[in-house]
């Protein structure tokens, strides 16, 4: 054998001795008495069936045992129903508030933008008609809108504010963890 025979690692199986190192495999223990149940017992409270019943895979269980599990499951699913319904009411709830404050955030920009206060809003109308006369002065502008525009633009400054609310929450979080 060459020197590097017994160095190989590169194999994709183990031998004995790396299995017995690295506990590969299943532990065989030796089980009691106590560790079985016996054939007559009840799957649920392991005592002997009284008025035995069998599902189709063939457990065996006392007919009380049998009823008040199939009860207590009908009452934990009633919880988790109403649990969820609740969960649902208030992430709806959440929904709500977090889209009336983008609609305040979208009203309070307007009023911003309106009074002069802030230079930085989108400019959201287009304007459509003459902007000079002949005589070189300005002349009236037109403001075309339809029902289907105002109510994307509405829209889209309500997503813009809720990204924006979020950012600042987001940022608020991680300012919290630092």
């Amino acid at each position: 054998m060459t020197k590097h025979s017994k160095n190989n690692t590169a194999s994709s199986v183990f031998s004995y001795a790396e299995k017995q190192k690295t506990d590969y495999g299943t532990r065989r223990q030796r089980l009691g008495n106590e560790s079985m149940r016996n054939f007559d017992a009840c799957a649920l409270c392991l005592q002997r069936a009284r008025d035995p019943i069998a599902c189709d895979h063939g457990h065996l269980f006392c007919k009380e045992c049998a009823y008040s599990d199939l009860l207590n499951q009908k009452k934990d699913i009633k919880k988790q129903k109403v649990r969820l319904e609740q969960l649902k009411k208030e992430a709806e709830e959440e929904k709500q508030r977090v889209l009336e404050a983008a609609r305040d955030r979208v009203l309070r920009d307007f009023e911003k933008g309106q009074l002069g206060l802030s230079a930085n809003l989108p400019a959201i109308a287009s304007t459509s008609g003459a902007e000079a006369t002949k005589e070189g002065r300005p002349g009236k502008r037109k403001l075309d809108f339809d029902s289907s525009t105002v109510e994307t633009l509405a829209r889209e400054a309500e997503e813009a504010a809720l990204r924006l609310i979020e950012r600042e929450q987001a940022e608020a979080l991680a300012a919290q963890t630092t």
